[in-house]
């Protein structure tokens, strides 16, 4: 099959992530997914939720469920500091808020710079990893949005069907 110069491109430009840190690590989702990026403000408490679900936010008119990104990876609850961030999330049918202690910047990598994801099955931050990106003396780790937040995109559904 063909590939169009378009795709080509792409290729040898590599694909364009957003990094971001949680506590001391850096992390990254595929730019394509990131819709924004907001600061961290008022929300919403809904009871009865997960431990990692933050809460809601009203983004222009519109409802979207936020989580907490660390402790949906399993590091400690963080008080938001001035920094925090949320980046939004989109998803066939739905948005997605992830609360991350800070962004950091857009960058490009190959798929010759993206290395497998370890296989330390005992540890639950590696179920979510795409994989791990080489750059500048640093280890990024990339997310894989989809493992990430499939569960939480079933609830904010099942919230926003019973608002």
């Amino acid at each position: 099959m063909k590939r169009s110069a378009s795709s080509q491109a792409e290729s040898r430009e590599g694909t364009r992530y957003l990094s971001f840190h949680l506590a001391t690590e850096t992390y990254a989702f595929e730019l394509s997914r990131v819709r924004e990026v907001i600061a961290l403000g008022e929300l919403t408490n809904v009871p009865f939720m997960p431990p990692h679900f933050r809460g809601i936010m009203n983004l222009r008119g519109r409802i979207v469920s936020v989580v907490d990104a660390r402790v949906k990876i399993g590091m400690p609850f963080l008080a938001p500091q001035s920094e925090s961030a949320i980046i939004i999330v989109d998803f066939p049918e739905s948005v997605l808020g992830v609360a991350v202690d800070t962004v950091d910047s857009v960058f490009s990598a190959t798929s010759d710079e993206l290395d497998s994801a370890p296989e330390l099955r005992s540890h639950s931050r590696v179920q979510y990893l795409k994989g791990i990106v080489h750059r500048h003396e640093r280890l990024l780790m990339v997310i894989d949005v989809d493992k990430l937040l499939h569960s939480d995109v079933e609830i904010s559904k099942e919230q926003r069907e019973t608002a």
